[in-house]
């Protein structure tokens, strides 16, 4: 109806005021708002020449996937079925649900749990990587998955032999355009990075982890179990130089 239309158009000027009255003091979120679809050309000039962008993008029961670099784009249509990998990631997902099961299930299904997993993980690749990741010349993928495929582990999907995290540096974007404006951002200048870690029963190393991390960044602050506090995790991120 006409008051419905007019209902709208006022909400959207509301919205646009709204954004511009906090423009200033918060541009990064107003950005984040209103980002606008890169084209091509301006992705390719964003990426490090280290780097290829995997986009994967669902139509129907098809999947496909853009595989772009500094030098050259191309796509891989009809990569493989929709309703397949749906389906290899209900079933990864049973495997790793088993682990609510308990320690003692756990320990004495392990090897069973083990090979299924990687199974899954081995088809996975075979649907989703094999038929292009031995084209790709960049030692750092960054992976745009599209709808379901959010929820899939990429970087353990499983070749036969190695892993794909044990031959590329992996990082996530949840799409070309924010990865690009995520790019254009300058470095934060001498600040540590902010670790944080909770343990309980289904994440037990975490505190092992954690360790590790803070030989890796020595001037890192950790916020470890009760002292990783909402409150305590706004004051630090401000001035992290990553979380």
């Amino acid at each position: 109806s006409a008051s419905n239309f007019e209902t709208i158009a006022l909400k959207e000027r509301e919205l646009s005021r709204a954004l511009r009255d906090v423009s200033a003091a918060y541009p990064e979120y107003v950005s984040l708002q209103q980002v606008s679809i890169a084209n091509l050309a301006l992705v390719q000039s964003s990426l490090p020449e280290r780097t290829t962008l995997v986009e994967y993008f669902i139509i129907g029961d098809e999947v496909l996937v853009f595989i772009i670099s500094r030098s050259e784009a191309k796509v891989v249509r009809s990569l493989c079925s929709a309703s397949r990998v749906l389906s290899h990631q209900e079933r990864l997902g049973f495997q790793l649900e088993k682990f609510m099961l308990g320690n003692d299930y756990v320990s004495a299904h392990s090897n069973q749990i083990l090979e299924s997993t990687k199974r899954h993980l081995h088809e996975l690749h075979r649907n989703l990587m094999a038929a292009f990741v031995n084209e790709i010349r960049t030692p750092h993928l960054t992976i745009v998955p599209h709808s379901s495929l959010h929820f899939l582990p990429f970087h353990a999907f499983y070749e036969g032999e190695k892993y794909l995290i044990d031959d590329y540096e992996i990082s996530y974007a949840p799409s070309a355009s924010v990865l690009k404006y995520c790019l254009e951002k300058a470095d934060v200048p001498e600040k540590s990075p902010l670790l944080i870690a909770v343990a309980d029963e289904n994440a037990p190393l975490v505190q092992e982890e954690v360790a590790r991390l803070s030989r890796l960044f020595p001037n890192a602050r950790v916020l470890r179990d009760e002292s990783a506090t909402r409150e305590a995790f706004i004051e630090n991120c401000r001035t992290a130089a990553f979380v």
